[in-house]
């Protein structure tokens, strides 16, 4: 149904979704033969605008009730966030200088774990940029994964 409504595309991931339970009241008023709304709350983000969005979804109609920006919002930890943090620090000029200093001659030798900052004091983010922090570690055998 996202799709459909091109909400979701390459660029924009599906964080969470989960069912909107109804109200207390409309469960404990139910009667056999009435109706009861059927919705799911979904979180997505667009990496490419740095925006998350909020969507809820009626289940009966498939249909999109709402789609709202979250304003200065940003997920947790998405799979895309290692790959693309990895990729960025890996064509970095400084990084490669310092792996060369330290005899590493390649840069796939070098194993990163990515984590979300999210909004941390006292560091200037004026734009609200996605901010990662990356732990490295040197893959000491790289047909097992272990890391020194």
């Amino acid at each position: 149904m996202l799709k459909d409504a091109a909400k979701l595309g390459k660029d924009v991931s599906l964080v969470y979704i989960s069912r909107n339970e109804p109200p207390k009241g409309e469960i404990l008023a139910y009667r056999p033969g009435h109706e009861i709304k059927r919705e799911a709350f979904a979180l997505l983000y667009d990496i490419n605008t740095n925006q998350t969005h909020e969507a809820l979804i009626d289940l009966k109609a498939n249909k999109l009730v709402s789609w709202n920006l979250q304003e200065g919002v940003q997920p947790m930890q998405l799979e895309e966030d290692t790959s693309l943090g990895t990729d960025l620090i890996n064509a970095d000029a400084l990084w490669k200088r310092g792996l060369e200093r330290r005899g590493i001659k390649n840069a796939d030798d070098v194993h990163f774990e990515m984590f979300v900052v999210g909004n941390p004091v006292d560091i200037e983010n004026p734009s609200g940029a996605r901010l990662l922090r990356a732990y490295r570690e040197i893959a000491a055998d790289s047909l097992s994964g272990q890391c020194r």
